[in-house]
């Protein structure tokens, strides 16, 4: 089970390269356009906001953590996600740091900002996905009809975007019903209602942080060769395929990122195409340079909590 999600992955890219589906010297080609240094800093912005939603959470309970220290944890977080796939998460990781930089706060504190930094990631991946079928409704009513996975997928969706969205409701008008939820799950019971403020901040950072990945997506396949692809499709497949990706399979998504987003464009367009592996790939390996460097910067560090440090070897 140990190395369960790394075979998974292996295993879906093996398929995509063998059955033509990823082309590797398209691959190749994207970096030596002109436009990599600008996909480059497309990820390293979405980076920052994506650190900037989950110091907006922690701020939101008096915890100071200033913009340079959540940035660097973030990336610390980003290269356990790839090392890492079993066992400690990068997520893990980023919130044990954090204890251990500021003894202070409660380890409730530290791993429920982690997870809601998670949930308000999802909320707005389904927002998006949810905003843009119904502004494109044609477009997707045309496709899904002829494919029953992908309309049982938004309806799905649609569901979970309506259980969040009652969620959120009950925190805010029902807080007793919440405290009374939450009693026993005291990590959870610490941002259980958190101030609307806050939140508006921190889903705002998120949905920033999506658009720009779309952006980059759509320069990706720009710079691929795949000129004729409608932004309108881009709007409705990026946020299903950030969910799918976002899915604890395998180690950061690899595969699986892969494996939804070719899914998802042959639907759309109607045709077998490589745009799908091709610019979720370069967004992946362009991340893990960022991650890369949060490798560095925990190498760095004087002093490790033992239970990380030890991932080292």
């Amino acid at each position: 089970m140990k190395y369960l999600k790394i075979v998974f992955a292996v295993g879906i890219l093996y398929w995509l390269i063998h059955s033509g589906m990823w082309d590797l010297q398209a691959q190749k080609n994207i970096f030596l356009t002109s436009w990599a240094p600008l996909g480059f800093l497309l990820v390293g912005c979405n980076l920052f906001f994506a650190s900037e939603r989950w110091r907006f959470i922690l701020v939101s309970k008096g915890i100071a953590l200033t913009r340079l220290e959540s940035l660097k944890l973030t990336l610390i977080g980003i290269f356990f996600n790839y090392a890492l796939p079993s066992g400690v998460g990068g997520d893990v990781v980023k919130a044990v740091l954090l204890k251990f930089d500021h003894p202070h706060i409660s380890k409730p504190a530290v791993f429920s900002s982690v997870f809601f930094d998670r949930i308000i990631g999802l909320f707005t991946m389904a927002g998006m996905a949810c905003l843009s079928v119904g502004i494109y409704h044609e477009d997707f009513r045309q496709h899904a009809e002829s494919s029953p996975i992908l309309k049982t997928l938004i309806f799905s969706l649609f569901g979970v975007f309506t259980a969040f969205c009652m969620g959120l409701i009950a925190v805010y008008h029902f807080p007793k019903l919440i405290k009374t939820l939450t009693v026993r799950f005291h990590f959870l019971a610490e941002f259980a209602q958190p101030p609307r403020g806050a939140f508006i901040s921190s889903v705002t950072a998120s949905f920033i942080a999506q658009v720009i990945c779309i952006v980059f997506l759509v320069g990706a396949g720009r710079a691929a060769g795949y000129t004729e692809v409608p932004y309108n499709i881009f709007l409705i497949v990026a946020p299903l395929g950030f969910i799918a990706t976002a899915l604890p399979i395998s180690p950061a998504g690899v595969g699986v990122g892969q494996a939804a987003f070719l899914f998802l464009f042959d639907s759309f367009l109607g045709h077998k195409t490589s745009l799908g592996p091709l610019i979720i790939t370069t967004l992946q390996l362009i991340t893990l340079a960022y991650g890369l460097i949060g490798a560095g910067l925990f190498v760095s560090r004087k002093r490790k909590p033992k239970i990380v440090a030890q991932t080292q070897s």
